[in-house]
């Protein structure tokens, strides 16, 4: 696995994506388990998406607020949640609740993000548990944060 500089960011009013990081890729067909460096992507890439997130504003909380990514997202979510889900199933579920508790609850127009709502519906009428948000997550996004601009 090698680290690269991304190529994209989410928006060019958006230097926190443009320096979040590298990213990997896997370049090593030797690997100690299969699983590992795609979980090292996958952790880094849920990463970026928050930091998109909590500073690029209201025209990307849409974008993440689509049934499309929503359901991209949850997609390898099995219907019934396993005893112990892995790492990325429990972040995943903390980013929903915390789209939940502050980009949905604070909006102008609730409407703009019902698919938010509905996910986290849906996923706690399977059986899924969503961690609780610390205060300090939730001051993130501020009201300014997930309203339209005038």
């Amino acid at each position: 696995m090698e680290c690269v500089q991304p190529t994209r960011s989410c928006g060019s009013n958006c230097p926190t994506c443009q320096l979040s990081g590298p990213t990997c890729r896997i370049t090593s067909p030797w690997r100690t388990s299969p699983t590992q460096p795609l979980q090292a992507c996958l952790t880094q890439a849920l990463q970026l998406l928050d930091i998109c997130v909590k500073n690029c504003g209201y025209p990307f909380h849409l974008q993440i607020a689509t049934k499309d990514f929503l359901n991209e997202l949850v997609r390898r979510f099995p219907e019934r949640p396993p005893p112990r889900p892995s790492r990325a199933q429990r972040r995943i579920l903390e980013m929903i609740e915390e789209w939940r508790a502050t980009v949905v609850m604070s909006a102008r127009d609730p409407k703009d993000f019902a698919h938010i709502r509905d996910m986290h519906r849906l996923l706690r009428m399977k059986g899924y548990i969503f961690p609780q948000i610390t205060l300090d997550a939730q001051a993130v996004l501020g009201p300014g944060d997930v309203s339209p601009p005038l």
